[in-house]
């Protein structure tokens, strides 16, 4: 076997870690929203970043897709069935006006975005719109640490590292989204652990 076909292999292996990951990551996010637990998902970020995710997945596709596409395709899938969820009853109910100034300025990234024929303009302009989007999550978990799921963001995250690590394409198109995911699902986490970790020293002392 030559040595491209046993990366191609690996990478294999790894890009179907990082979509058994992403999936493990929602059944267990989706899993305490349906049975009452604390998790509380903000219904303007899983939205914007649905439609973020559907359409950076598309033009990953466009530009030449690599294994990195199955990590978009099963967080695509995600945060879908987390915004519904969300959008039902599910979802956090103290909206604001940092909610509402992310959601416009995340839909003028989303027509930036859709009015540049360059994929990769594109894939950075989608990374500007998750991240505002992202905002309000952020503001979310570090207010109430226990309303996102640990778990779930930690497997998110190794599948996002994972989706890096697939990719068998060493471009922008391929590597700039996974990347920043790592970045950003890492980030919640980080919020939701030692937020957690915060409020549970201040309620001892």
């Amino acid at each position: 076997m030559s040595a491209y076909s046993q990366l191609l292999n690996w990478q294999i292996v790894t890009a179907a870690l990082s979509g058994v990951f992403a999936v493990a990551g929602g059944v267990f996010y989706i899993k305490d929203i349906l049975q009452g637990g604390e998790t509380k998902p903000n219904a303007v970020s899983f939205f914007l970043w649905t439609v973020l995710q559907a359409i950076a997945l598309i033009a990953q596709i466009e530009a030449g897709a690599s294994l990195s596409v199955v990590l978009m395709l099963f967080v695509t899938i995600n945060t879908a069935i987390v915004t519904v969820l969300a959008l039902v009853g599910y979802g956090y109910r103290k909206y604001g006006k940092i909610d509402l100034f992310c959601f416009i300025s995340a839909v003028a990234a989303i027509a930036l975005w859709q009015v540049t024929g360059n994929p990769v303009l594109a894939i950075v302009l989608a990374i500007v719109g998750d991240f505002v989007a992202a905002l309000p999550t952020i503001v979310k978990t570090y207010r109430e640490p226990r309303s996102e799921h640990l778990t779930a963001w930690a497997l998110i995250t190794a599948a996002s590292a994972l989706g890096v690590l697939s990719t068998d394409r060493l471009d922008a198109a391929n590597l700039a989204f996974p990347l920043y995911l790592v970045v950003g699902n890492g980030s919640i986490f980080a919020l939701a652990y030692f937020g957690r970790k915060k409020k549970r020293i201040i309620t001892f002392n």
